[in-house]
């Protein structure tokens, strides 16, 4: 596609105990949506501390965006935003519900933070230890 993918990993972040390939599916998830959402442009991924035992990890894009209407359902099983549904008949609706799974499933969460207009940018911020409860996962 003529993308430009960028990742960017703080200096000296410690590692995040995942578990059994939470962190890889995720990961997967969010920049494949990232991908198949930009025409044209950059993806941009970035690894952070956020504070204490917390990693903040940002995928940015300069795709389609997610229309204000359909943030608040974005993380639903089966939904897809409609600018999405215009854009490819490709998709189920399930990337970023299962996504969403993954980040509760490590004791993290995910979040839409900027969109519409300039592209999609979602947080995910996760405990650098996944605890012994969740790793049954």
């Amino acid at each position: 596609k003529g993308l430009r993918l960028t990742v960017t990993v703080e200096p000296e972040l410690p590692p995040i105990s995942s578990g059994v390939g939470l962190l890889e599916q995720l990961m997967e998830n969010l920049v494949s949506n990232a991908i198949k959402y930009t025409p044209a442009g950059e993806v941009d991924v970035r690894f952070a501390a956020e504070g204490p035992g917390v990693v903040r990890i940002t995928v940015r894009d300069t795709g389609i965006g997610i229309p204000e209407a359909d943030q608040g359902k974005l993380f639903q099983e089966f939904y897809r935003a409609s600018n999405a549904r215009q854009t490819t008949t490709e998709g189920t609706g399930l990337g970023l519900s299962i996504a969403r799974e993954y980040a509760q499933a490590h004791g993290g969460y995910i979040e839409v933070i900027d969109s519409e207009d300039r592209g999609a940018c979602l947080r995910v911020v996760l405990p650098l230890k996944l605890s012994e409860a969740r790793r049954a996962y």
